[in-house]
């Protein structure tokens, strides 16, 4: 089994929805969105990993600054941004760098965790992905079938 493991410095933006433009005839990945996704493409690419063949399954971590207006006994970061589109901006841009994998469609096992960053430590995205056996039953499906 093959994995990686990466590491991206910088807060997590969510894929945003496309914006069209006034005359309705082109869409555009709105700035916020670009450039975040840009900034982790670059990241990924300086860490040089390889590709990745077959079904892959990914856990990402992603570490949020917690904002002031929180109170403190908050543990966990509910509400926005989206956990599901947080992700969606990472896969987005590995799939820029051709790095990783091919596609995400190779993505068949997906564990996401947001968390509050600590005091001191910089927000982050862990990422690592592994290759699956194709004798190896999803985790899913056992959970499920049991």
């Amino acid at each position: 089994m093959n994995a990686i493991t990466l590491h991206i410095d910088g807060v997590a933006v969510p894929a945003l929805r496309p914006r069209v433009t006034r005359g309705g005839r082109h869409t555009y990945d709105p700035p916020k969105s670009s450039n975040w996704k840009a900034l982790v493409a670059y990241q990924i690419m300086a860490q040089r990993p390889p590709t990745l063949e077959g079904p892959l399954s990914v856990t990402m971590v992603f570490l949020l600054p917690k904002p002031k207006s929180r109170r403190k006994k908050d543990l966990h970061p509910i509400g926005r941004p989206d956990l599901s589109n947080l992700a969606k901006a990472v896969e987005d841009a590995i799939n820029q760098t051709g790095m990783v994998w091919k596609d995400d469609s190779q993505v068949v096992e997906l564990h996401c965790q947001k968390s509050w960053v600590s005091d001191g430590i910089p927000p982050a995205v862990g990422i690592s992905v592994k290759t699956m056996s194709n004798n190896t039953r999803p985790q899913a499906e056992k959970e499920v079938s049991e």
